[in-house]
């Protein structure tokens, strides 16, 4: 499919959802406040292989704040809630040949960008902008590799964001030509 020009403001869920087949053009779109009503997704949500993401505003995923996004353990009296997953882009696991580029992912309470056992994915000529963090490649659920992050511009407005999170020791890929910004840390990885 190709999803071009369209404004999603207030959508209870993922103002987008990409799955089944894949191969989806998501092109110059404005993408706010998604996740009014549920808590863990993003303004688009990944859930196949070969998208192109390009060109879009992606703002203010809100993620479910109250408790029906039900307990982060059963173990614990009173019941631990999951916080809350408002994301950008916020993606499934184990997906390929994904290219994010030339958007704006900013002011979501949660990740900019969350690739979770991804490889071959680019993410290009993005600016992320007070995001917690801004790109976050993570292997927790299998294998992450030959990922490209290049020309993308990271800024974080508390000490706290970091520009990229990257977890256990995969090599997710290669990080170049990128800007990293944080007026109140010298920290930009973690």
């Amino acid at each position: 499919y190709t999803v071009r020009q369209n404004t999603i403001d207030w959508s209870s869920h993922s103002g987008m959802y990409l799955k089944d087949g894949g191969h989806h053009l998501i092109e110059n779109n404005v993408v706010s406040h998604s996740l009014a009503l549920l808590n863990d997704g993003g303004a688009i949500a990944i859930s196949s292989d070969g998208n192109t993401i390009r060109g879009n505003f992606l703002l203010e995923s809100i993620g479910n704040v109250d408790e029906s996004n039900g307990c982060a353990s059963l173990n614990t009296t009173p019941c631990n809630h999951h916080p809350s997953y408002g994301m950008g882009i916020g993606a499934d696991n184990n997906f390929k040949d994904n290219v994010i580029e030339g958007n704006t992912v900013a002011n979501n309470p949660d990740i900019g960008i969350r690739l979770n056992a991804y490889i071959n994915t680019t993410v290009r000529n993005n600016v992320l902008y007070n995001n917690d963090p801004q790109l976050f490649l993570e292997d927790t659920h299998g294998p992450s590799s030959n990922n490209v992050v290049d020309g993308n511009i990271f800024y974080s407005l508390t000490p706290d964001q970091v520009a990229v999170s990257l977890t256990n020791t995969t090599n997710h890929g290669s990080l170049d030509s990128n800007s990293y910004c944080n007026p109140y840390s010298d920290v930009a990885f973690i």
